[in-house]
């Protein structure tokens, strides 16, 4: 074998202008003489650029936003996906006004270009950022379309908020609003669920949550005791009951005509520190009205400032509810005088309600006295 390779050597020194083809050469010589070959180096192409083509588009989206050039946004708006909107979100929630104007306007060229909405995990992030704003209407405007519109159900969307969740720049804030967009929706039982559903996983909302949803039931109108049911179950949690949620108490018993409890309810309330307010007051002078027992709702007002040490000045909504306990009681001209002094004296002015309960009032005098 050594003595092959040195007759080749010696052939190729005698003719040097010999050539051979190397692949050719060496397979021969791997074949004939087995001799293992040198590793061909790997050619690998080019590495690719350092930005990615979605990456390129938000820089130059993030360009014309803080410029404020929608036409030129027109161009790229074909190459705005949900992943680069949610970029856009992030990236720009030091200015949430900025934000949701993109995204109304990517949401009217969707429309206009009969295109799908954003997808369910857009909007969520839309939301966490416009929640850390502070931005709560605009917030509940898009829970509430998502639920009506969207087809999303209540807990849906709660585990897609749950899912994006960041604490380092999110807001527990955003699970009340859940609460508060079902209630405005009146869909009690998915705020209950989505009050429950957190409580599971360990997370309590707020009192005002509560009384959002508290007073959703309240205003349902049922008779089923589900207002003192809930309102049990969230002190029985640990809540402590604030303003609020003391008028909604209040404003369950005296429509249920249980004024001596009403009146109860306020005394326990400003026995625990609670201050309260001119809301508190028109709800028992209400109360106190619906049960035609309108000199205790005046005995109250004046009275009030010794209870409470301080004076709380009635307002045209407990002027109204005084005209409008008279006229009910066949007492019109009773109503007219809270108008002419007692309003004069507090220095209420009337609204289209106050007289409009007044005519109402000698209207409904007129036709009793003809029959």
């Amino acid at each position: 074998m050594f003595q092959s390779i040195n007759f080749i050597l010696v052939l190729y020194k005698r003719i040097p202008s010999l050539m051979f083809q190397r692949k050719g050469f060496c397979c021969h010589l791997q074949s004939e003489f087995r001799l293992p070959l040198p590793p061909v180096p790997l050619v690998l192409p080019p590495p690719p650029p350092s930005s990615s083509f979605e990456e390129v588009i938000a820089e130059a989206i993030i360009i014309n936003l803080r410029q404020h050039r929608w036409k030129d946004l027109d161009c790229l708006f074909p190459a705005i996906t949900d992943n680069l909107a949610c970029h856009i979100f992030i990236r720009f929630r030091q200015s949430p006004q900025l934000v949701l104007y993109f995204f109304q306007w990517s949401n009217w060229k969707k429309r206009k270009k009969k295109l799908l909405p954003f997808c369910l995990d857009t909007h969520c992030v839309l939301i966490h950022v416009l929640m850390v704003a502070k931005m709560f209407i605009e917030t509940l405007n898009i829970m509430k379309w998502l639920m009506i519109h969207g087809g999303v159900a209540a807990l849906d969307l709660l585990a897609a908020l749950g899912h994006l969740y960041d604490d380092t720049w999110c807001n527990l804030a955003v699970y009340d609003a859940v609460v508060r967009a079902c209630t405005q929706l009146r869909a009690k039982d998915d705020a209950y669920l989505v009050i429950k559903t957190l409580r599971n996983k360990g997370i309590m909302v707020s009192i005002h949550a509560w009384n959002n949803y508290l007073n959703c039931v309240l205003m349902l109108r049922r008779e089923d005791g589900d207002f003192w049911k809930m309102y049990k179950e969230m002190l029985m949690l640990g809540y402590v009951a604030n303003v609020n949620t003391f008028n909604l108490a209040i404003l369950a018993l005296c429509r249920e005509f249980r004024l001596f409890e009403a009146f109860s309810m306020f005394s326990q309330m400003v026995k625990v520190g609670i201050e309260p307010n001119i809301v508190t007051i028109n709800m028992l002078v209400d109360g106190c009205c619906q049960k035609n027992d309108i000199s205790l709702a005046f005995d109250f007002i004046k009275n009030s400032t010794l209870i409470l040490g301080h004076k709380i000045e009635p307002n045209c909504v407990t002027c109204n509810c005084l005209i409008n306990g008279f006229c009910k009681s066949g007492r019109s001209a009773l109503g007219e005088r809270v108008l002419r002094e007692y309003m004069n004296e507090w220095g209420v002015e009337p609204n289209v309600r106050t007289y409009a309960t007044l005519v109402d009032g000698f209207a409904r005098k007129e036709r009793l006295m003809r029959h």
